[in-house]
């Protein structure tokens, strides 16, 4: 059996796997009947993703696909029988416009704004001020909300069917923050040095060019790394060598989305003992 990935004329866009890096010596994978009495109800293969990619690296155009299983039964003069499976990329964000506030006689404010979206809108996830996110919108396709709370600043984070994810905001500025790029980050390790290091991991709403900044006490940067179009990063090590002095150090992460906005998220600090 192997699996493909062909476009709406039929042409291969990416082949995935013949399976053939489960067996022992590289020869295609052999399947056999799934016995569902004895609970052999399907297989398993651990690590097997695909990135949305062609063969040669590059990200698919946004279309229809199908997913092209062929398969021939071990039998002699057994033709390849195929199943196809169809699909959608969809990797445009939506845009959030339009953000208004507006004061209610009972006293509460309420909020409205538009979403420009190609495919279906599923919802939207909110921050009022410097507190913490609204979910309630999350799967609701709803575009306003009310609040008791004096909105300031409004941020509006957009999600589609996919799960793109399109940001605007309306306000002070000043309060900025990165809840709607970062869904949770951390830096783990104490007392760290060249042997012990330091890990950062953060989970984004979307993929996006992320810029990861230490600094010192002095607020000075000593170290930086730059990666993009990631969704995530898992595990980024950070072994601080000899030259860095015993003390305090600080990790900010800053996300920069597909529409070139940025947000700065509030400093992690990591403590350096040789």
């Amino acid at each position: 059996m192997s699996l493909k990935v062909e476009d709406e004329q039929g042409n291969e866009v990416a082949h995935i796997t013949n399976f053939s890096e489960y067996t022992e010596d590289g020869s295609p994978f052999s399947f056999k009947k799934n016995i569902m009495s004895y609970g052999d109800y399907y297989y398993g293969f651990d690590g097997l993703f695909w990135s949305g990619k062609d063969d040669e690296g590059n990200n698919l155009p946004d279309g229809k696909y199908y997913y092209v299983y062929e398969s021939t039964l071990n039998y002699e003069g057994a033709e390849s029988q195929q199943t196809k499976i169809p699909f959608k990329i969809d990797s445009v964000s939506p845009d959030v416009e339009n953000i208004k506030v507006t004061d209610q006689l009972d006293g509460t404010y309420k909020i409205t704004w538009d979403v420009k979206e190609e495919s279906d809108y599923l919802g939207s996830i909110l921050w009022i001020n410097d507190h913490d996110s609204i979910y309630d919108l999350m799967e609701s396709g709803e575009k306003e909300y009310i609040t008791s709370v004096k909105p300031e600043t409004v941020m509006v984070l957009a999600v589609d069917n996919f799960y793109n994810t399109g940001f605007g905001y309306a306000g002070n500025e000043e309060l900025l923050h990165a809840g709607p790029f970062i869904q949770w980050w951390h830096v783990s390790g104490t007392n760290v040095n060249e042997n012990k290091p330091a890990s950062i991991t953060v989970f984004g709403y979307n993929r996006m060019d992320w810029h990861i900044e230490i600094s010192d006490a002095e607020g000075h940067v000593v170290e930086y790394v730059d990666i993009e179009n990631e969704h995530s990063i898992y595990g980024l090590e950070w072994n601080p060598s000899s030259e860095y002095p015993d003390g305090e150090y600080y990790v900010t992460v800053t996300g920069t989305d597909d529409k070139g906005f940025s947000l700065t998220s509030e400093p992690e600090t990591i403590t350096v003992k040789h």
